[in-house]
């Protein structure tokens, strides 16, 4: 990963074996689910992600995750891009301040994804 201001090598996240990398307590993958290891903002750039969803045809993306601005943003862009229809499940992503969440979820909603909260989306699974 690359930075303008060189940061990332001070302070580098999510490199894998570190605790950044690691999967959240009480979270972890079923038995046979693919794991993607990121390497850039995009979950998509640099991996298998749009292969393992395309055999398995999968058309919708629900986005959830930290840094809304940035990572969630870009794999839900690249989502949008690779014709995938992508939902941002707003109670589920954070950032840094309020105001970047609310431009970022104002952009995605306007251009290339649909923003609901995941009571929304369980409503529909239960078909309310």
């Amino acid at each position: 990963m690359r930075s303008g201001n060189k940061r990332h090598l001070e302070y580098p996240l999510c490199e894998r074996g570190s605790w950044g990398a690691d999967f959240c307590h009480g979270i972890s993958p079923l038995s046979g689910e693919s794991i993607v290891n990121k390497h850039c903002y995009s979950a998509f750039i640099g991996t298998d992600l749009d292969l393992i969803l395309r055999t398995r045809k999968k058309r919708t993306l629900l986005m959830a995750g930290v840094s809304t601005d940035i990572c969630v943003d870009n794999t839900t862009r690249v989502g949008f891009m690779y014709g995938y229809y992508t939902v941002v499940l707003k109670d589920l992503c954070a950032t840094w301040s309020q105001e970047l969440q609310d431009t970022t979820l104002s952009n995605i909603d306007q251009l290339y994804g649909q923003v609901v909260t995941s009571t929304d989306v369980l409503k529909c699974w239960q078909g309310q």
